[in-house]
């Protein structure tokens, strides 16, 4: 969740705001001004699951499905280096080495045609229903989508790209050829069969029984041993015989398959632990075991350089593994998820925090208002919750759910000054930027620990009833009132094998200056809040957007016209409330604009793709939205 200023103004800071020339904002009111990228400098990619690499030129392919386009990664510096976009979203890739075409599928059953050369799709091609997977035969030039959907096998000519033929089989799925022989092998999950089919006459020729539901395959053209995994096991078979010679039991959870041809070593992607599986293609036993992984989705060799790309599905980045030690020795980031942004009204700087890290660390990007451009970067714990700046003193606390701690970042350095540990799954941080105090909410424990600004020590614990899970934390500075959301899932107190439910409780309202709770406000399903310390309103998101006097603790108001509102953020200097979440209209790219004097929607803002988080810097009027799947971060004029 977010909070310029946690969501709080001193009467200071909205005198600063006050002096700011108020017409600007009346000129260019509620206008997008730009959209900031978060992630690397070529492009986000977030989701990576297919990977191929060019031996040819030394670059590798990166599906992302979370983002819709493919990263090209140049191994020599291995950096990312151009991001295509695939607007209908890529589902496999390809590539002929030697015309330097890379093809992509995508969900409209598009094949879609790159030009290695200039980076461009050069065409589209109409296949069958659904191309999950493919194969090429660079000597042939010919290019197989396995169509999931269309139970068929599209067979495109790369020179006319044009399909030229379509083979029938009942539930394709994984697929490879070999080029030498120009066999196709394409695996039928349901039936538990692999079908061989001659590359000449597009015919099936024979039918292997593999059991298990076989899914991807690999082949190694020199010594013709075709190798296909299913969950748990690598089903080997003899490419002359089309007979199954081996089996080798690793454990569930495999995914992708791939072989170095040269030093004949097979490597297998395992998500249930996160690890590679090396497999010695001459005794067809498993020598190696690499850890290190963040589920991995996809996999490519380049044979030539004798190094292994994994595409870290977990971690948004690539692995890079030297074939000769087994060892990974480097760590492409190739994008980034940004789910939560804090403005500093101060300083003018916007913090955007992202769990894009292999290392388990968190990133936060540090961008300048002036210029809307990211001017630095900060690793902090792991999994990320909850965030807060405190304009005063230009500290930034942070919520490391995964590391049970709070990260302290020195604003002037952009740094890491101090870690505060002894915390139980933070949930949320806010602070009375005018006590010092910072509030924060620990799920595992129910209670709220609060922090000495000073000193960066736990100088009290506030203790909420057992099991009811706090989540968001907001503080009014000038009545030293903290408010906190929660929830209770029910199976803490229903019996085994009851269905769980979730019942969101009361918002609790805390003294700040005794820290005991003083009352609940009920009636309220609360996602996110925020708070109007010039009117004293707290403006709640949930089913909908309720409107609570903040003197009597009661609701005031519903505001029509906002449905699963998700966050909201209060500009104190022009009384507008900023919501994301679902308008009336079902629309899920919009930001609502609220009036703070009617509390009525004035207007709809299209922002980027699933917009998730909202923070405001009051003295410039300037709106932050942090987009989930675009990856970025859109710019208003309030």
């Amino acid at each position: 969740m977010l909070k310029p200023f946690c969501k709080m103004v001193l009467p200071f800071i909205v005198f600063l705001a006050l002096v700011i020339p108020l017409f600007i904002s009346s000129l260019i009111a509620q206008t997008v001004l730009t959209t900031i990228p978060i992630g690397p400098k070529a492009g986000n990619g977030t989701g990576p699951e297919g990977i191929a690499v060019n031996t040819a030129t030394n670059k590798v392919y990166v599906i992302n499905t979370h983002s819709r386009n493919v990263s090209i990664i140049n191994t020599n510096t291995n950096e990312v280096v151009k991001t295509i976009e695939i607007i209908a979203g890529p589902q496999a890739i390809g590539i002929n080495v030697l015309t330097n075409r890379i093809y992509v599928t995508d969900h409209r059953n598009n094949l879609n045609v790159v030009d290695g050369e200039t980076n461009r799709i050069i065409d589209k091609i109409k296949v069958g229903s659904s191309p999950s997977n493919l194969a090429v035969n660079p000597l042939k030039n010919r290019i197989y989508t396995v169509n999931s959907n269309g139970r068929s096998i599209s067979v495109i000519d790369g020179e006319s790209n044009e399909v030229i033929d379509t083979i029938m089989i009942a539930s394709p799925s994984g697929i490879a050829i070999n080029p030498v022989t120009n066999m196709l092998y394409v695996s039928d999950s349901s039936n538990e069969t692999l079908s061989v089919i001659d590359g000449v006459t597009n015919l099936v020729v024979d039918t292997i029984i593999v059991e298990g539901f076989p899914r991807q395959i690999s082949i190694n053209s020199n010594t013709n041993t075709v190798y296909i995994i299913n969950n748990d096991s690598i089903n080997i078979i003899d490419g002359n015989s089309n007979s199954l010679i081996n089996s080798i039991n690793i454990t569930h959870g495999l995914r992708a398959i791939d072989i170095n041809i040269e030093t004949n070593n097979i490597y297998v992607t395992n998500v249930s632990d996160d690890s590679v599986t090396v497999v010695d293609g001459n005794t067809n036993e498993v020598v190696d075991t690499i850890t290190g992984s963040n589920f991995p989705e996809g996999i490519g060799v380049n044979s030539v350089t004798n190094r292994i790309y994994i595409a870290n599905a977990g971690g948004h980045n690539i692995g890079v593994i030297d074939g000769n030690s087994n060892q990974v020795i480097d760590s492409v980031v190739i994008g980034v998820i940004p789910f939560q942004i804090i403005a500093n009204p101060t300083t003018n700087k916007i913090y955007v925090f992202s769990d894009g890290d292999s290392r388990k660390r968190g990133i936060v990007s540090v961008i300048n208002g002036y210029t809307n451009r990211v001017v630095d970067t900060i690793e902090i714990g792991f999994i990320t919750r909850g965030a807060c700046v405190n304009p005063v003193t230009n500290r930034i606390y942070v919520a490391n759910q995964g590391s049970n701690s709070i990260s302290v970042i020195d604003g002037n350095r952009s740094s890491v000054i101090e870690t505060i540990r002894r915390l139980a799954s933070p949930q949320d941080v806010g602070v009375n930027i005018k006590s010092n105090r910072i509030y924060v909410t620990n799920r595992l424990k129910s209670k709220v620990s609060v922090i000495d600004g000073l000193t960066n020590k736990i100088i009290d614990n506030i203790d909420f009833i057992r099991g009811m899970n706090l989540d968001l934390v907001e503080a009014n500075s000038v009545t030293n009132r903290i408010y906190v959301t929660s929830f209770i899932v029910s199976d803490l107190m229903a019996a085994p094998h009851q269905d769980q439910d979730i019942f969101f409780a009361p918002v609790i309202v805390i003294d700040g200056f005794a820290n005991k709770i003083k009352e609940t406000i009920t009636g309220i399903f609360a996602h996110d809040l925020s708070l109007n310390q010039r009117n004293n309103k707290i403006y709640v998101a949930g089913n909908s957007v309720n409107v609570v006097d903040g003197k009597s603790n009661q609701i005031i108001k519903e505001i029509p016209g906002i449905n699963d509102a998700f966050r909201i953020e209060v500009n104190p200097t022009t009384n507008h409330i900023y919501v994301s979440g679902l308008s009336s209209g079902r629309d899920r790219n919009i930001v609502n604009v609220v009036d703070g004097g009617t509390d009525e929607v004035v207007k709809s803002i299209r922002v980027g793709k699933a917009p998730w988080d909202i923070a405001i810097n009051p003295v410039t009027n300037r709106v932050y939205v942090v987009n989930l799947r675009s990856g970025n971060v859109t710019v208003i004029q309030d």
